[in-house]
């Protein structure tokens, strides 16, 4: 089971539409590196290699929509 945060589920559905970490920084009203350290750090809760890991792992698990 993925542990994953509320935001870290927004800015993986837009990471599903193909944004990337600076269109999806422009929509939620953050800064890229914000973006860039939250996914970052649910990659390595999750032990996911990349983003398209942890994208994969969350369609999988329903938590985003393909």
């Amino acid at each position: 089971m993925l542990r994953l945060r509320p935001r870290e589920i927004d800015y993986l559905s837009h990471f599903t539409r193909g944004m990337t970490a600076k269109d999806v920084a422009r929509v939620e009203g953050v800064s890229p590196f914000t973006v860039n350290v939250t996914i970052q750090n649910a990659r390595e809760r999750n032990g996911a290699a990349n983003i398209a890991h942890l994208v994969a792992m969350a369609v999988a698990e329903g938590l985003v929509k393909p």
